[in-house]
């Protein structure tokens, strides 16, 4: 039987913490049981709330008798890896202030192939955007960069947000939104600095170009460019939470998302963006 405790945000504060909390499988099944029924383990199939575990550590219900798996609906869904593996992998993940590779996982975790170690952080990242994320509301900054090619996409800004921007005439057709309100920041004769006029987007540029440095090399080859959008979620998830105290913080946040998001598998990952 789990132990179902978790009234509020409990997580490790230093790797310490880490090591004491989770020691062996049952410790980390237990918190993620904690983690995907936090109010209490219901049957996904009659809505019963009373179970019991199989020699396999499935969720059998005392009711229907439907069994469930503890990463049914997760990012570990299917994995032959200890779930100590995931979790000692995530905490590495999110220690890291400036992002991680492929090719640093292999090394420093020893798997056995850069595909295994690019896999499971493409999996990571996938889990790093929050289901059901509000749009940018208020006054919003814009300026453009560079990074790879040009995709056609909306945005995520929500309608009736005030958009602020340089003097670019690509912005114009903002003018003509009746959705947006849209406001000028002419850098050209205003006596001032771009990242003056707009500091926040300024900053956030900087510190995206800081990141590809040290994640890719300063640059985002054509092979892997289909990738970006979940390389600036990585990134977005680090930024959103840059003033957290605790690593462990960020560990917490991830793994809520890793068992509310659709598992993935590679076949599916490689196919869909090719």
């Amino acid at each position: 039987m789990y132990l179902c405790n978790m009234k509020e945000e409990q997580y490790p504060k230093n790797f310490i913490e880490f090591l004491d909390q989770f020691k062996d499988e049952d410790s980390c099944r237990n918190y993620l049981f904690e983690l995907k029924w936090s109010e209490g383990f219901h049957c996904p199939k009659c809505n019963n709330d009373t179970y019991w575990l199989t020699a396999q550590n499935l969720i059998h219900c005392r009711l229907c008798g439907h069994q469930t798996s503890l990463t049914a609906g997760t990012i570990f869904h299917g994995t032959r890896k200890p779930l100590i593996l995931w979790f000692h992998v995530i905490w590495w993940v999110v220690a890291q202030k400036t992002g991680v590779s492929a090719s640093n996982m292999t090394n420093f975790m020893g798997f056995g192939t850069y595909r295994t170690a690019w896999t499971w952080l493409q999996k990571l990242r996938r889990a790093m955007v929050r289901p059901g994320r509000d749009r940018l509301s208020g006054l919003v900054e814009v300026d453009e960069t560079f990074i790879g090619g040009v995709e056609a996409g909306s945005g995520n800004t929500g309608r009736g947000s005030t958009v602020i921007t340089d003097g670019w005439p690509g912005y114009k057709p903002l003018q003509d939104n009746t959705g947006y309100k849209h406001e000028v920041k002419v850098v050209f004769g205003s006596g001032k600095e771009a990242h003056e006029l707009l500091p926040h987007v300024h900053m956030v540029d900087s510190l995206l170009k800081r990141w590809l440095n040290g994640t890719h090399q300063g640059k985002v080859s054509p092979k892997y460019s289909k990738y970006l959008p979940y390389y600036l979620d990585e990134f977005a998830f680090r930024f959103n939470r840059k003033m957290s105290t605790f690593r462990g913080k960020l560990f917490y946040r991830l793994m809520q998302q890793a068992v509310d998001v659709e598992p993935v598998g590679l076949n599916y990952i490689i196919e869909n963006h090719t």
